[in-house]
């Protein structure tokens, strides 16, 4: 993509234009390598930019300090094998509201499905998403006093007393 828009990127200021000529030079370039060639260090951005090393422009756009913030539900599914985020709070930050759910591979974005001979390639994603969407709006009644029972059925799902028919299963990260 850099390579492509190499003459808009000449029309840049010169440390713009050095380092998008570099970039293309480089075969084979990491986005580690990018994001430390281009993104952390290019001041036109904003006030925080440039940033001294690499870890320091990650640790500013991580959502760990703004995980603990969120009071509507919100469910957020990364791939442990995903090249973009690579670091993310475990433990949801903290939030009650934030369930975190793992996959040991995904990639950024890219939880398909195999395609077949017979069925086309597809985002597996979109049923569970959809899923909780509706436990969410429909399903859980929150009742302030009689709050929803979860229990732990034999097959080792997590559901609603009252909702046995959606279930999930705890995460269990295997090191």
């Amino acid at each position: 993509m850099v390579k492509h828009n190499l003459p808009v990127f000449r029309e840049a200021n010169d440390y713009i234009h050095a380092a998008a000529k570099h970039i293309v030079a480089v075969r084979g370039i990491t986005l580690q390598e990018f994001d430390d060639t281009f993104t952390r260090k290019i001041p036109v951005y904003g006030l925080d930019f440039p940033f001294s090393s690499l870890e320091k422009l990650y640790e500013w756009g991580s959502s760990d300090h703004v995980l603990h913030k969120i009071e509507i539900p919100a469910l957020y599914i990364n791939a442990l094998d995903d090249l973009v985020v690579q670091k993310f709070p475990q433990d949801a930050g903290k939030s009650e509201s934030v369930i975190l759910v793992t996959t040991p591979q995904g990639g950024h974005l890219g939880w398909h499905t195999s395609a077949t001979r017979l069925s086309k390639m597809r985002r597996w994603t979109t049923e569970p998403i959809l899923e909780w969407v509706q436990l969410m709006t429909s399903d859980i009644v929150h009742d302030a006093c009689h709050p929803p029972e979860v229990v732990k059925d034999a097959d080792g799902f997590l559901h609603e007393e009252r909702c046995p028919e959606i279930r999930c299963r705890e995460q269990v990260n295997i090191a």
